[in-house]
């Protein structure tokens, strides 16, 4: 297992060396403790966080490397891995139903990818499900997903510590999306990107 994980690790970060920003550098993993992989240098570094309830969570760094966001799509963190200002509960803008149910731990993979904004912000994309789809999930009618909704942070905010300066921004609602999985590809211009769902 450990050799199978070491393989993954050797193959996946061979991108994140070859970018030019260090946007990618760190990577979050885990459930209690939340570990930390760090590719600066080229070197693998692994620390981790005390924060219980990150698990399937996004990460973004900046432009130096340095660890700024974690979030799981109910939460977003500091770098610490404290909650950052105004960043508990997001994703909630149509009732926080399934939130609450889950305890705030996120049970889906890739509901959150984070892209820079503009100097030191950062947007936090995130797809979810109001309260009425939500009480379908629970009661095992069917699973699906309606809203997609975005936070945005600024870093220059609380020492740099960050802030949650919009929250739950409704970009697309009553959808009818199969899964919850968001990507993004970089524009052919180098600065913009591109937000993918479907």
């Amino acid at each position: 297992m450990k050799f199978f994980l070491v393989f993954i690790l050797l193959n996946l970060s061979l991108p994140l060396i070859s970018q030019n920003l260090k946007r990618g550098y760190n990577w979050s993993f885990g459930y209690q403790p939340v570990c930390i992989f760090n590719f600066e240098n080229k070197i693998l570094n692994i620390d981790s966080l005390n924060y219980p309830t990150i698990i399937k969570s996004a990460c973004i760094s900046d432009a130096n490397g340095k660890l700024c966001i974690i979030s799981n799509g109910f939460v977003i963190l500091q770098n610490d891995g404290l909650i950052m200002e105004n960043g508990w509960a997001i994703n909630c803008p149509y009732g926080n139903k399934l939130a609450k149910r889950e305890g705030y731990i996120n049970p889906y993979e890739q509901t959150t990818i984070i892209l820079p904004k503009a100097s030191n912000q950062y947007y936090v994309f995130s797809t979810g499900m109001s309260d009425s789809v939500a009480t379908n999930y629970i009661n095992r009618i069917y699973a699906e997903f309606d809203v997609l909704s975005y936070c945005v942070v600024d870093m220059d905010s609380n020492n740099g510590k960050g802030k949650v300066i919009v929250r739950d921004s409704v970009l697309a609602q009553n959808r009818h999306y199969g899964n919850a999985a968001l990507t993004a590809v970089k524009h052919a211009n180098g600065k913009d990107w591109w937000l993918i769902k479907s």
